[in-house]
């Protein structure tokens, strides 16, 4: 989790540690809500939010510290549409 406002540099962290525990999904967790300037460069340059293999994600979220709840999450909250885990799975 992070404390101060998300930087590039957090995304690239978050991707190295991914890409080495070849996670399906990895999720980056601030306090403050994600800046426009990330949404962005994300939105022009999608894969910077994407793993080498295309079908894992990486997905910045906002925990409202007071209530505890996550309140924004950014492309999309992966657990409202819908994801198929089962096909994430690997034995």
């Amino acid at each position: 989790m992070k404390e101060p406002a998300l930087k590039i540099n957090d995304i690239y962290q978050l991707r190295r540690y991914a890409d080495l525990f070849e996670a399906q999904f990895a999720f980056l967790i601030s306090l403050q809500p994600i800046p426009e300037e990330i949404k962005r460069l994300v939105t022009s340059i999608p894969h910077v939010l994407s793993l080498v293999n295309w079908n894992h994600k990486l997905v910045l979220v906002q925990l409202d510290p007071k209530s505890k709840e996550f309140t924004e999450w950014f492309p999309e909250n992966p657990f409202e549409k819908g994801v198929n885990w089962e096909e994430y799975h690997q034995p």
